[in-house]
């Protein structure tokens, strides 16, 4: 798919247990003007042994490829707070961004305040278990920053 679909400009995988680092790798060298990469937060980009295929390398190589031109993508788990640090750095123009991934940390969300141009921020199951915990837990505090924005529509869903 990577080199056979050069024109494409919005891709949305549901459930692709397919989709690996290198296929992220592949569309991004191959396709000049992607601007958007949806995936869906299952768990099918992790291998059977629960091994992340999308990782940080893929979103980084995938960003670096696109810089100006990505205004959506999502992050699956696998991306950690250095693939968010990637995106808020080569995407200045991020209009929406999904967080699907876990090892997301407080770390991780801080940086997403630069993105000016935001106006979706999506999260995931794992992301809102952070936001609103279980009296026990401590609040996640790199995402309640968000609720402050009126400008940032802010979700939580377990599918796009």
């Amino acid at each position: 798919m990577g080199t056979h679909c050069t024109a494409l400009r919005d891709l949305q995988l549901e459930d692709c247990p397919g989709v690996t680092d290198g296929m992220l790798k592949a569309i991004a060298q191959h396709n000049s003007v992607i601007r958007s990469l949806r995936m869906s937060p299952a768990s099918a980009y992790l291998d059977s042994m629960g091994i992340a295929r999308v990782t940080d390398e893929g979103i980084g190589a995938f960003v670096l490829a696109r810089k100006d031109l990505l205004k959506r993508i999502s992050l699956t788990e696998g991306v950690t707070d250095r693939g968010v640090r990637l995106v808020v750095e080569n995407c200045p123009r991020l209009k929406q961004l999904g967080m699907w991934s876990s090892l997301i940390t407080d770390e991780g969300c801080q940086p997403i305040m630069q993105l000016r141009f935001l106006r979706k921020l999506e999260i995931g199951p794992s992301m809102t278990r952070k936001l609103h915990p279980s009296p026990q837990d401590r609040l996640h505090e790199g995402l309640t920053i968000f609720l402050k924005f009126p400008w940032i529509l802010f979700t939580s869903s377990s599918a796009h």
